[in-house]
């Protein structure tokens, strides 16, 4: 892992396949590697961001 960060940008059918990454989501997502990292940035769809926060189990939710 590269430990890079990728947020959705609105561009790109969510579903749809790109080639050298994957299915779009609007989930982050974590480049693999090098030539993972630079087909998301050549993307345009996905725009480099902090690592997501995760949700504290401690905390109740409504």
């Amino acid at each position: 892992m590269t430990g890079k960060y990728y947020r959705y940008v609105g561009t790109g059918e969510v579903g749809d396949i790109l080639p050298g990454v994957g299915v779009i989501s609007k989930e982050h997502i974590q480049a693999r590697d090098d030539a993972h990292q630079q087909a998301i940035e050549a993307s345009g769809v996905y725009k480099p961001t902090t690592a997501p926060k995760k949700a504290d189990p401690d905390k109740e939710t409504e």
